[in-house]
């Protein structure tokens, strides 16, 4: 099919429908975001030629989105071309940000760091002191995952100085959670306890509530302050239906853990299987692999040897996959 020519007007409308696009994602809009450049962006750019500016920050919103998604392949794919294509210092540090967190899901973590400490450089030279935190932040969380706790609270700490001085609330709700972290794998549950309840505290929308929430009632399991636990659980299923699919299903496990404690396995094992179902329609194998060894060793032990068997199956898939 013949392309139309790319007139002015056109250049400019569809580069602001992008641009705002890309501008509702990170402010977290994420339905509005997908609308605009469904139903707007897209429409236009229909028998054009694309210019590669106005495709440079599709590909940006791309990433983001899939990023969103967890699918960070795909994301990877997306910023990588992003990458090759800006010379903008401000935008790269952005997009190495981006490629460090995606290479982060994927377990890369050498890779990660890379990217990450690239970005970091860049908002040191432009003096973004909000950007330089956040950066820290992932940098300190890439090193909880190496085991390397000592050098993660050192990075997190930098980036909480920074938070505190500028009060970027949300930054800082991040690094106290990520400290949190930290204090649980060093057995101090008290302490990582006060930091998800301060962390908590700072956040107000559900999908970010969501995350520290489930971090803390997994502690409160731990301490077996289970009545603590379904208090934080009844709070999130007042803005249920605010969150995100991928979140909600995050709930439902977090949810049958607590229903376990309780003695409820029926609800349990429906609250398991509803999650463990969306993961493995949409392949997020990640979550597939941390939950079914441990729903596995739960339904044998009552007895549920049929099921117990269909879920072991499925966490040797998940290892092939993930």
């Amino acid at each position: 099919m013949e392309t139309s020519p790319y007139i002015a007007s056109t250049f400019y409308e569809t580069k602001y429908y992008i641009l705002r696009t890309c501008f509702l994602l990170r402010k977290g809009l994420i339905e509005e975001a997908k609308s605009t450049y469904e139903n707007e962006y897209l429409p236009m750019i229909k028998n054009c030629s694309v210019p590669k500016e106005v495709l440079t920050y599709e590909y940006y919103y791309l990433g983001g989105r899939n990023l969103l998604d967890e699918n960070p392949l795909e994301s990877l794919r997306y910023y990588k071309i992003v990458l090759n294509n800006t010379d903008s210092p401000s935008f790269k540090g952005i997009i190495n940000y981006n490629i460090g967190l995606s290479y982060f899901k994927v377990n890369k973590l050498e890779e990660s760091l890379t990217y990450i400490k690239k970005a970091s450089e860049s908002y040191l030279l432009e003096n973004k002191q909000k950007e330089l935190a956040d950066t820290f932040n992932l940098m300190g969380t890439v090193y909880i995952k190496k085991e390397e706790l000592s050098v993660a609270s050192k990075y997190l700490e930098l980036g909480l100085k920074i938070a505190q001085q500028y009060e970027y609330t949300s930054v800082k709700s991040r690094i106290l959670h990520n400290l949190a972290i930290i204090n649980k794998r060093n057995e101090e549950l008290s302490s990582a306890i006060n930091l998800l309840e301060k962390s908590l505290s700072l956040k107000v929308d559900i999908n970010n509530i969501i995350i520290t929430a489930i971090e803390l009632i997994e502690v409160l399991i731990i301490k077996k302050e289970v009545r603590k636990a379904q208090h934080y659980i009844n709070k999130i299923e007042q803005d249920i239906n605010k969150l995100s699919p991928i979140n909600f299903h995050k709930f439902l496990l977090i949810r049958g853990k607590v229903y376990l404690k309780t003695g409820n396995l029926e609800q349990y094992i429906k609250d398991y299987d509803a999650a463990l179902d969306f993961f493995l329609e949409k392949e997020i194998w990640k979550y597939i692999k941390l939950y079914t060894e441990e729903y596995g060793d739960t339904l044998f032990k009552y007895r549920k040897y049929k099921k117990a068997s269909e879920v072991y199956k499925l966490t040797l898939l998940s290892k092939r996959k993930d």
